[in-house]
């Protein structure tokens, strides 16, 4: 087989192997109508080989396609969880709200509910940048215990309180003592009143939480 022949069968490959690969990635993308099976297996796939964003494309799918399937319900909480573990809270929290939305009625709702508010404990890093955070956390708390009386995780949400309500009343410390080092007394008596303020707040947090455990 002299060398043209050779060139033509190696064109002739990359061009076959070319319409297969594009081919099937052209299928793939415009692939719809299905059931919602098909749409709920593709997302355990991808969630199996830690493809989460192929996973929120295939949810994206099933729900339009499947807007109250079981399969949904179901691929919203693997996807939550999937970013969980994988400490992407944003992500976990826009699935938790998806699933509060869709199905607000449903028993799960208080569990997700509880979810958010852990999840975004997980995400608090520094308690110099997030002041935000835990001030969010905190009202996201206080709603929550009004919202449900008998909250089922009224324990750990306590719990969770104390600990930024301890972080908070550090922070406003450290302010409070950096204006006096720099003779803003001011500024020293402000964040030192609200520093008062968290360590009262702390109290009755814990004897709230102590009386829950031993009644």
């Amino acid at each position: 087989m002299n060398y043209k022949n050779y060139k033509f069968i190696y064109k002739l490959l990359s061009i076959i192997i070319f319409v297969l690969l594009f081919g099937s990635c052209a299928n793939e993308n415009n692939i719809y109508n299905k059931s919602a099976s098909y749409w709920y297996e593709k997302i355990t796939k991808a969630i199996a080989t830690n493809a989460l964003d192929d996973g929120d494309d295939f949810y994206v799918s099933l729900a339009s396609e499947h807007r109250l399937s079981p399969y949904t319900k179901s691929a919203i909480l693997l996807l939550a969880n999937s970013y969980m573990q994988n400490e992407q809270y944003i992500m976990a929290n826009y699935y938790y709200d998806e699933y509060l939305e869709k199905f607000s009625n449903s028993q799960m709702s208080e569990y997700i509910k509880f979810l958010k508010i852990k999840s975004k404990m997980l995400s608090f890093k520094s308690r110099f940048r997030e002041q935000y955070l835990i001030n969010g956390i905190i009202n996201d708390i206080d709603r929550i215990l009004i919202e449900y009386d008998n909250f089922a995780f009224k324990n750990e949400v306590l719990d969770y309180k104390t600990r930024l309500l301890i972080t908070r009343s550090r922070f406003n410390g450290e302010i409070s003592a950096l204006y006096g080092r720099v003779g803003k007394k001011k500024a020293q008596e402000y964040y030192k009143n609200k520093q008062t303020l968290n360590h009262q707040n702390i109290t009755i947090q814990s004897r709230n939480f102590l009386r829950e455990i031993f009644n």
